[in-house]
């Protein structure tokens, strides 16, 4: 096979991946705009979790207490840290997207479903609001939800089912508070051993990690300990009121019509499914057994009071994940005429093209317009604190530090004569700490200010009174 046509195959292969990523290209400097989502994380959370490997490029030396980032994200780090020498926020969410996409693409090239129909399928789950909008943001879930991905495809084969731990434990290095994932391990194993394939050789490597994994904690179990007493959220306040917390955030999902739809068709592939196992009496494969258990797992997240939409990037891609595998068990079994699955494709391409429109007709660029209007107001070699700065001053060489309540506040750094500080306008947490915790012979003196979505953002210099 000549290079040509080896270059024309493999393109076609991997067309429909090739297209999502260069549709999300226009989206990459564009605010993280995500409909329905009142919290400021998707727009605080990136450089959050980004400016300490910054901040060891430029300094030399890596502070763990000047942010949980590292603790919470740590291989997220490690994999981002050799690109930092190109690093602006712009590059960290193209290498994001590029690795969801590779995931996607070995998972989907895995399952071996190649028709027209289910590849419209694909293209139209994956115009999810909140699916699509967190993809190209340079956020730890995306890495999350790649590895698992790479978690599933291996399971499709025996033999590559230590990777499949493998790849959930990389998951969980990516962001800590995904730990649950690892319960996942003990169905790999029964299937393992009912099957009389197990082999506790090919379990050495897996372990091998998990005790690296474990050794890690317990040398930071200081800053983790902080985390769990200091950083709560509310995420579990009244966590008995399972029926209520659902019902509310299932409500304020289904207010994105797109979402609704996916809500529906998901409910009718698992009435088929039911149907289908029910009526030819074989068992479903490991593979969707796998699948659905992982989905239910991450349904937890529908019991939190406070629930981010990127919470729930890996949730929406599960759910995608078993509509595809209903759909592709359905072609099978109704056996449906070619002649009519040619314009459901079609209508389902024309449905997911809209949304995408919607989606891009709601671009916003405030973040890049409040980003060179107070990079414009600061001196070289500047150095910026508050929730806002690592976000904001991202790969501007300006050395950011984050504050507030109870957020490893390094008073140090901001409570002094000099410094600089970004944050929103009354906001209680950041109120009561830059304000009432400043000491007595200093001032904040405003010198920007801008807005961004609902929030007022406002840059501060703390100087003598």
């Amino acid at each position: 096979m000549t290079r040509g046509k080896a270059i024309f195959k493999w393109l076609s292969k991997n067309l429909i991946w090739i297209v999502l990523f260069t549709l999300h290209l226009p989206f990459i400097a564009a605010d993280p705009f995500i409909p329905f989502d009142d919290s400021r994380a998707a727009f605080t959370d990136e450089g959050l979790y980004l400016f300490q490997m910054e901040n060891l490029w430029e300094t030399g030396s890596l502070v763990i207490n000047q942010t949980d980032g590292f603790l919470k994200t740590p291989f997220y780090n490690l994999l981002l840290f050799p690109l930092q020498p190109f690093g602006n926020l712009m590059i960290f969410r193209m290498v994001c997207l590029v690795i969801a996409m590779v995931g996607f693409g070995i998972l989907f090239n895995s399952l071996k479903a190649k028709s027209f129909v289910f590849t419209a399928f694909v293209f139209c789950i994956a115009m999810q609001s909140t699916l699509f909008m967190h993809l190209h943001l340079a956020m730890a879930e995306i890495f999350v939800l790649s590895f698992v991905c790479l978690a599933i495809a291996s399971i499709t084969k025996e033999r590559y089912f230590t990777w499949a731990f493998c790849c959930l434990l990389a998951a969980v290095m990516c962001k800590i508070q995904y730990v649950y994932l690892l319960l996942l391990v003990f169905p790999i194993i029964i299937y393992q051993i009912k099957n009389q394939t197990v082999t506790l050789k090919k379990w050495i490597l897996p372990f091998a990690l998990l005790i690296i994994f474990v050794v890690f904690y317990f040398s930071q179990r200081t800053g983790y300990q902080y985390i769990i007493e200091h950083q709560q959220v509310g995420k579990f306040q009244n966590f008995g009121n399972w029926i209520f917390r659902a019902k509310v955030n299932l409500t304020h999902l289904i207010q994105d019509h797109f979402t609704l739809g996916m809500f529906i068709l998901f409910t009718l592939v698992i009435f088929f499914l039911v149907y289908y196992y029910l009526k030819t009496k074989i068992a479903p494969s490991f593979l969707l057994i796998f699948i659905v258990l992982a989905w239910l797992l991450e349904s937890h997240k529908l019991l939190y009071i406070y629930l981010p939409q990127r919470y729930l990037v890996l949730w929406f891609a599960l759910m995608g994940l078993i509509i595809l595998c209903g759909v592709s068990i359905g072609i099978a079994y109704l056996k449906i005429n070619r002649k009519v699955m040619i314009p459901i494709g079609c209508l389902l391409i024309a449905i997911g093209s809209l949304q995408y429109v919607r989606l891009y007709k709601k671009r916003s660029f405030e973040m890049c317009a409040l980003r060179h209007e107070m990079m414009s107001k600061l001196p070289k070699n500047a150095s910026v604190t508050g929730p806002w700065a690592p976000s904001l001053f991202f790969g501007s060489k300006v050395v950011a530090t984050t504050a507030w309540g109870n957020y490893y506040e390094n008073q140090e750094i901001w409570n002094k004569s000099g410094a600089y500080i970004v944050a929103e306008k009354n906001q209680a947490d950041v109120d009561s700490l830059f304000s009432k915790q400043l000491k007595p012979h200093l001032q904040l003196v405003p010198i920007s200010s801008g807005k961004v979505k609902k929030w007022e953002i406002g840059l501060w210099r703390v100087e003598e009174k």
